[in-house]
């Protein structure tokens, strides 16, 4: 799972990767690969539990909670060059 996916702060069992690092999603993908039963299992039932003590109401909530702490002062300021011709 991509670690800019907001999934992958819940979804802690999944084997986090930077898409742009191709050597890591490699090494990843071969991982999942050869990973032995007993761990795919036990990850996908780790994921599986925080899925199902989730609902999609519980997320949107928290969603536009987050929204609504956030505002454009906490953004950082971009200078912005004007060429002038």
């Amino acid at each position: 799972m991509s670690k800019f996916a907001g999934a992958a702060k819940e979804l802690t069992a999944a084997l986090v990767i930077n898409p742009y690092d191709i050597d890591t999603v490699a090494q990843r993908i071969h991982e999942a690969l050869y990973m032995r039963r007993e761990e795919r299992i036990e990850r996908w039932n780790t994921m599986m539990n925080v899925l199902r003590r989730g609902s999609l109401q519980s997320w949107f909530n928290s969603f536009i909670a987050a929204m609504q702490t956030t505002s454009i002062k906490s953004a950082p300021v971009i200078a912005i060059a004007r060429s002038v011709a």
